[in-house]
């Protein structure tokens, strides 16, 4: 799992101890979660420093594949954000920027980004629209892994 350190920046890997902690830290989005304690350190949403963190696979994979989940995000004119949907959307913003420059430095073996949309960061209980969003990616990653292999 991958965090941000809120202090400095950096990605954090997490590949060793306990799970819960882990997927809090690698999941705390500032703003609405608070930083999780890891040693000295405090840590946020690893989108914050590392959103699609692919980039940690090379060397270690024969095939890297980057699967992208953030979704679209639009807007409809018809309602006024609150609060936490611009920082939402802000902080959507901010990791999409991120991931497109690291894209034109290095890309993966396989990069897919399924059309997800309608469905924002925290609403899990909408997982089988997700799903069913997801089933043109799915075709794609199975004639790409054929293609590979």
């Amino acid at each position: 799992m991958v965090a941000a350190d809120l202090w400095s920046g950096e990605a954090v890997v997490l590949d060793s101890g306990e799970l819960l902690p882990a997927v809090q830290a690698s999941m705390a989005l500032p703003g609405v979660f608070a930083p999780v304690a890891h040693g000295k350190r405090q840590l946020v949403d690893g989108g914050v420093a590392n959103p699609l963190p692919y980039d940690l696979l090379f060397g270690a994979c024969d095939l890297v594949i980057a699967i992208d989940v953030s979704g679209d995000r639009k807007n409809d004119n018809e309602t006024e954000l609150s609060f936490l949907g611009v920082l939402f959307h802000s902080f959507h913003t901010m990791s999409h920027n991120l991931l497109v420059e690291k894209l034109k430095q290095r890309r993966p073996d396989i990069y897919i980004r399924p059309e997800i949309r309608d469905v924002r960061v925290l609403e899990f209980y909408k997982a089988e629209q997700v799903f069913r969003q997801a089933l043109p990616a799915k075709q794609q990653l199975i004639k790409a892994l054929r293609k590979a292999v």
